[in-house]
């Protein structure tokens, strides 16, 4: 026997019957008979029993959503086939009634009976009774209040959020109760949770614009989107207004897909007004930011010559170049070869005197000696006999018993006693005797007269008559011959300067013999080796040797006869003359020629701009090698002038060296700012702008402006098409090439006088500048735009409602579909620009971005009302239908 549950509005009875009109019968005979019912609950306990059941309801019944669909496209078939299958059976078949009506309805139930997919899917109402058969008996409220407050839970149950729950629990529960008791009351009830949260869900809805932005940010966190509107602000402080999808893309490199929103929008001509102000924009920023590095330059060519200076004051502050100086300094002053001889000349005739002086000293004392040695030497054979009889009366030697030192002691006595030559002549004129016999010289002199002629005849009768007295006598004595010697010594040297060799040469042969003549005399000869000892000192300034030329005077002994400003090159001769000059030179004289050699060298070495080259330094060395032995320290202080000389050469290899080598603007950039910068290299450009702003500092800014817009005049220049929209880009991808490049860069601006300052203002610049080029070109459309390009052509119920009249095959809907959509479109990217560009529209961009995607939001809260709709339904007809 079937069990039908009855309803009285306060509770669910169970009534075991043969059919339902006896069920009812022992219902009211058993409500007649039984108690009072209890008291009804209060409003708030009935409401927050209500919400609590309805929870628990709503989410048992989001089991039952596949079922639930199903079913409602089963009743659709049933509809089709009552209405088409029906008609042809009673048409056609036979034990039809053979008329076009649909009386078939029992034969299209079997059918549907048959192949109903409910008999397998869990309904709503099912999935509920399963919970409550574990967990027991929701509460189902009393109260009108307590129904409406189960119906939101219900809805809340589902998933739905806080305003569509409410709305489609409010709605639902309002038609439930407006047809309660109808056979509309299920339907009454579902449509009302499926209108009253769809159109809640549509309220807060995004437009199909506004959803494309959502859609293709790729959901943003909240900084991205604060940096975002931070960067669109600062650009437009600057004066160049950015669009969204600029911004975002340059913030979060490129990761959204708004770029290719804005090109489609681009693309429909809404961003042209915008964009065509951006070549101006970019320039006006772009001249602000260089001025905030430095004033405009006004003279290239000025500011080429004050690089310069301060690249050679930079390098002038170097140690290496400190250390340079020193050397130099070391090296000794400048000396002329006129300054050095004025000092050597007098120094060298100083000690060519003194020691002149000390060999005549010498030499006094033992020509006096010479001068006053006996006269022994016989000039004549006088006659007659010597009266020698006193000269025997002496005492003889002695007697010694030994021959040898009776010998010894005999010829000692002779030696005393010269009986020979002390005994007078007695008779006729005596025998003279003089001190030198120069009969041979004189001699010499005859024979060699008798032959020559001009000059050297001249000469040597000059020296013959130097050979006698005053009163034509031969002069025997020792002074007068060495006045004699002294004569014929000048006029050789006459014979010298006059160059005539032959006559020197007879008057050399004629002193040679003279010579030997007083080296005969035992007194002389002493003396004239003891001059010679005493004449080596004075060796170096013989006639040949440098020394000696330099002292040299005139025939009078007044003028040097070499002149001032030739005599360090009398020594530059070579190894001798410097071996020479160093043996006799005093400390002044050595002194001012070893500043002549610093001076000779280091100038030779030297450029015309006052540049010493350490090459060239060293190879004068070399070829000088044999003069700077005798002087070390001359080849030890320009040893040490080329060691520091490679000092500087490699600062003259650094930025700051190649600024200093020429007035160039642009070789200035060019070293400072190289296209394929060295690695590492941005701490040497931040010691060479601080070094150079030192001495420039506005040449130093000026620089770092010129580079920068030298850079920016040639990526913004304008194009064949016209103004340059991407200028600014190309800008800061030419100036920030590489990492290295943009290393480069920020540290030449920190180098500058205030650069810290300066520097994350023209990086923000900069980085608006970037954020130009994120836009991409309006081209051809891809896939990904066709496909945007649908979604936004879109028009919600009424769109969708058109697409369906169009596809029935009338060619009106059509037309109105692809005007309605053309409009739509124009609509929404109109929409889609006010986003991209509007500062007002901040809040809206804000949740937007960082909003779920919106496509798979609208079908999760389309089935979760499905769902609860059915729920809903099933509890109203569940109250008027039998348990099975």
């Amino acid at each position: 026997m079937p069990t039908f549950e009855i309803s009285d509005g306060s509770g669910r009875y169970q009534v075991t019957a043969p059919d339902e009109n006896a069920a009812f019968e022992a219902f009211r005979s058993m409500s007649s008979a039984a108690p009072p019912a209890p008291e009804k609950p209060s409003v708030a306990a009935d409401i927050a029993g209500g919400v609590q059941g309805g929870v628990i309801r709503g989410a048992a019944g989001m089991a039952g959503l596949p079922g639930f669909a199903v079913g409602l496209l089963q009743q659709g078939a049933d509809e089709v086939s009552r209405q088409t299958v029906g008609r042809v059976y009673n048409r056609f078949a036979p034990g039809g009634t053979g008329a076009w009506d649909q009386d078939a309805r029992p034969r299209q139930e079997h059918w549907t009976d048959q192949l109903s997919p409910t008999s397998v899917l869990p309904q709503p109402q099912g999935a509920t009774r399963a919970v409550e058969g574990v967990i027991g008996e929701t509460y189902r409220p009393q109260t009108i209040a307590g129904k409406y407050a189960a119906s939101v839970g219900e809805m809340a149950g589902g998933g739905l959020r806080a305003v569509p729950s409410l709305a489609a629990g409010l709605l639902s529960e309002g038609a439930g109760q407006a047809t309660e008791g109808t056979a509309l009351e299920p339907w009454a009830r579902a449509g009302g949770a499926i209108v009253g949260g769809l159109g809640a869900a549509a309220l807060s809805r995004p437009t199909t614009g506004a959803q494309a932005v959502a859609d293709f940010t790729e959901r943003m966190a909240p900084a991205q989107v604060d940096a975002i509107e931070a960067l669109m602000w600062d650009a437009a402080a600057q004066g160049v207004p950015l669009t969204r999808a600029e911004a975002a893309q340059a913030v979060t490199g490129g990761s959204t897909r708004l770029g290719d929103l804005q090109r489609l929008v681009e693309g429909r001509g809404e961003l042209r007004e915008f964009m065509a102000q951006r070549p101006a924009q970019v320039e006006g920023a772009a001249r602000r930011a260089f001025d905030d590095v430095a004033p405009p330059i006004t003279s290239p060519t000025q500011l080429g010559r004050e690089l310069q200076d301060g690249g050679q004051a930079a390098v002038a502050r170097t140690p290496e170049a400190q250390a340079l100086e020193q050397a130099r300094w070391a090296a000794g002053p400048r000396v002329t070869p006129e300054e050095a001889g004025r000092v050597i000349q007098p120094e060298l005739r100083q000690v060519y005197e003194r020691r002149e002086g000390m060999r005549a000293a010498l030499g006094d004392q033992d020509y006096t000696a010479a001068r006053n040695a006996p006269a022994e030497i016989p000039l004549d054979g006088g006659f007659g006999f010597r009266d020698v009889t006193k000269h025997y009366d002496r005492p003889g030697p002695g007697i010694f018993l030994d021959p040898v030192e009776r010998e010894a002691a005999t010829q000692q006595w002779m030696a005393a006693n010269n009986v020979t030559e002390r005994m007078p002549v007695i008779g006729l004129a005596p025998t003279r005797f003089g001190q030198a016999d120069v009969t041979t010289v004189l001699e010499h002199l005859d024979e060699v007269l008798g032959t020559a002629k001009g000059s050297v005849r001249q000469g040597l009768e000059a020296a013959r008559k130097a050979l006698f007295t005053n009163t034509g006598e031969l002069d025997t004595t020792i002074a007068g011959l060495h006045g004699s010697r002294t004569a014929i010594t000048d006029l050789i040297d006459q014979a010298k300067r006059a160059g005539a060799n032959g006559a020197v040469r007879e008057l050399e042969g004629a002193l040679g013999t003279l010579d030997q003549a007083l080296e005969r005399v035992p007194a002389y000869g002493q003396a004239r080796r003891h001059f010679e000892a005493a004449s080596r000192p004075l060796a170096p300034f013989g006639d040949t040797k440098a020394p000696g030329r330099i002292v040299e005077r005139d025939q009078y002994g007044k003028e040097f006869v070499l002149p001032v400003e030739r005599v360090p090159a009398a020594i530059d001769q070579g190894s001798s003359a410097a071996r020479d000059f160093s043996s006799v030179a005093s400390d002044p004289a050595r002194r001012a020629y070893e500043g002549h050699l610093t001076t000779r060298v280091l100038d030779a070495a030297t450029d015309g701009g006052g540049n010493v080259s350490a090459d060239a330094l060293r190879s004068l060395m070399r070829d000088n090698e044999d003069i700077l032995r005798q002087f070390p320290d001359v080849r030890d202080r320009l040893g040490a002038v080329a060691i520091a000389r490679d000092g500087l050469a490699r600062v003259e290899q650094t930025f700051i060296g190649r600024l200093a080598s020429r007035p160039d603007v642009r070789a200035a950039m060019d070293a400072l700012f190289p296209a394929n910068p060295v690695p590492g290299s941005a701490g040497e450009v931040l010691d060479a702008v601080s070094a150079l702003a030192k001495s420039q500092p506005t040449a130093a800014r000026q620089l770092v402006r010129a580079h920068a817009e030298s850079t920016f005049n040639h990526a913004a220049r304008s194009l064949t098409a016209g103004d340059n929209q991407f200028g600014g880009a190309k800008f800061v991808s030419q100036l920030k090439g590489n990492r290295q490049q943009a290393e480069n860069l920020a540290a030449a601006i920190r180098g500058l006088p205030g650069g810290d300052a300066i520097l994350p203002g023209f990086d923000r610049f900069l980085e608006i500048m970037a954020a130009t080029g994120q836009r991409q070109r309006p081209g051809s459309l891809t896939a990904y735009n066709i496909e945007a390009l649908n979604e936004l052509k879109g028009g919600g119920a009424v769109g969708t409602s058109l697409t369906m009249a169009a596809g029935a095959g009338t060619q009106l809907p059509r037309k109105v579909l692809e005007r309605f959509q053309q409009w739509n479109l124009g609509q929404n990217t109109a929409e889609i620009a006010r986003i991209l560009t509007d500062p007002a529209a901040a809040p809206l961009f804000r949740h937007l971005a960082t909003a779920q995607p919106g496509a798979a939001r609208t079908n999760a809260l389309l089935g979760r009302l499905v769902s609860m709709a059915g729920t809903s339904a099933a509890a109203a007809e569940r109250s008027r239908q039998p348990v099975p």
